[in-house]
């Protein structure tokens, strides 16, 4: 069976989406009896100034119109899979979309009013058009009922899974203190810092935290925030000691999850959540959310708190900093 995989949203999409779309196909490319024939926009090719000045109307105009549709067509597939909403025109063959979450339909304060509209239009008409559709949790399939008036029996539930470079190691404390200078025990935050991520209440809930507990860090991996944005102000002002690692790569990533005192992932809406199932693999404890699908993401094997609470918070740091059982209890939990 030929597969049309269209991988253009790997190059416009956050962090999460563009892990599920390289490690999805290189699982698919695993499967004996499945040929995966990738597509992209040829803009994406072209990368720097030519990308960001073209690359958005290509995509619009160009590809998913009627290019995407030609590609398909020669190279004779049976399907093709959009890992993202998207709208391909005129396909010959069924088209199966991954529907991620509905965070611009929840939090429409967090994007321009053209991105909320722009996601609406597309994930609506993306989803009527597709024979089948696949979710990373049964929240998100719920989201995608309620808001798009989509048959539950359209909707696939497809839990995420993650590469095997995600395992426990050693911890490298000599390793963090010359590559990111991190004195000692710290706490691990990662993601893109968006205002959904809760990074702002976990910054608030370190200060109290550490006020009593000066040895510890709170590192925090990802993208920069916007420019005066709450995040960053948050950062500037913070009188606790933190760390901002900016991008890591994934073996980097994989030895700090291996040397945290806990990982905190504190976000408002997720569709699945990534990080915290990253944090379980590597054998380190986990403090996650009460909200959307983190409860089915990471069962009994996280503290799961009320993220808008930093005295919540506070006190879940020192449930799992200061006492050894909890944290092990939590890292035996998580590696099941």
């Amino acid at each position: 069976m030929r597969i049309g995989y269209d991988t253009t949203p790997a190059s416009v999409s956050t962090a999460g989406v563009v892990r599920y779309i390289n490690d999805l196909g290189l699982a698919l490319d695993q499967l004996p009896d499945i040929d995966i024939v990738r597509f992209s926009a040829p803009i994406e090719a072209a990368g720097g100034r030519l990308q960001k000045a073209f690359g958005h109307a290509s995509r619009r105009l160009v590809y998913y119109p009627w290019l995407l549709k030609r590609q398909a067509g020669r190279s004779d597939v049976s399907l093709i899979h959009c890992p993202a909403p998207h709208l391909p025109q005129g396909l010959d063959v069924p088209l199966v979309m991954t529907i991620h979450d509905m965070l611009p339909w929840r939090y429409p304060e967090y994007f321009s009013r053209r991105a909320v509209l722009r996601h609406k239009v597309v994930a609506r008409q993306g989803a009527q058009r597709s024979e089948r559709i696949i979710v990373g949790s049964e929240y998100t399939a719920e989201e995608v009922v309620d808001l798009l008036g989509i048959p539950r029996d359209k909707i696939s539930v497809t839990r995420l899974g993650l590469d095997l470079r995600f395992q426990p190691v050693e911890s490298t404390p000599m390793w963090l203190a010359r590559r990111f200078g991190i004195p000692g025990r710290f706490v691990l935050a990662t993601g893109t810092q968006e205002p959904h991520k809760g990074l702002v209440g976990l910054i608030r809930a370190f200060e109290r935290f550490q006020l009593e507990h000066p040895e510890y860090t709170l590192v925090v991996v990802g993208s920069r925030p916007a420019p005066g944005s709450a995040i960053e102000q948050a950062l500037n002002r913070s009188t606790a000691r933190i760390v901002r690692a900016g991008f890591v790569s994934d073996e980097e990533l994989v030895r700090l999850y291996g040397s945290a005192a806990c990982f905190a992932f504190p976000s408002l809406y997720e569709g699945f959540g990534f990080p915290p199932i990253e944090a379980m693999a590597c054998g380190c404890p986990v403090i996650t959310s009460d909200r959307a699908s983190l409860p089915e993401t990471v069962g009994d094997a996280a503290l799961r708190v009320d993220p808008t609470d930093p005295d919540l918070l506070s006190e879940a740091l020192e449930r799992v900093l200061l006492s050894p059982h909890v944290a092990t209890d939590l890292r035996d939990r998580g590696l099941v």
